[in-house]
């Protein structure tokens, strides 16, 4: 079940960034989870959309709430798929899970954090959602 998550992020974020190589037209839709934050409410994915910075589909907000060690949901898989695409991937384990938001997480963020001169607390707040988000192409 985890590679079949990854891979329907990673086809979301491919998607997110072609407009900014000028290969796809902003606005046009991608593959988003059934069940997170872009999905329609019918449980399907949106179709309606803007691809704007780096998105990998499971929260499209620009800046999701703060998320931290404790929790679990959509949000943290967002946060996740992101730091792995900045090249800083979560070490997991068998006690932690895409979507659960752990040490592994935590010590991810806090190397991302520090990588982008951000204050390295290991909290996904506004700061590390704008560096995740749009980061330097």
């Amino acid at each position: 079940m985890k590679a079949l998550g990854r891979a329907a992020a990673s086809a979301a974020l491919v998607l997110a960034l072609l407009p900014a190589a000028g290969l796809l037209a902003a606005g046009t839709a991608a593959a988003a989870p059934a069940g997170s934050v872009a999905a329609a409410a019918d449980g399907g994915p949106r179709t309606d959309w803007p691809v704007t910075g780096v998105q990998c589909g499971w929260d499209i907000r620009t800046t999701p709430p703060t998320v931290q060690q404790g929790s679990r949901g959509a949000t943290v898989r967002e946060a996740q798929c992101l730091l792995d695409f900045w090249g800083v991937p979560v070490s997991w384990s068998e006690t932690e899970t895409e979507g659960a938001f752990g040490a592994a997480t935590a010590e991810a963020t806090r190397r991302f954090q520090q990588q982008r001169g951000l204050t390295p607390d290991g909290i996904v707040g506004a700061d590390t959602w704008a560096q995740l988000r749009m980061g330097p192409f």
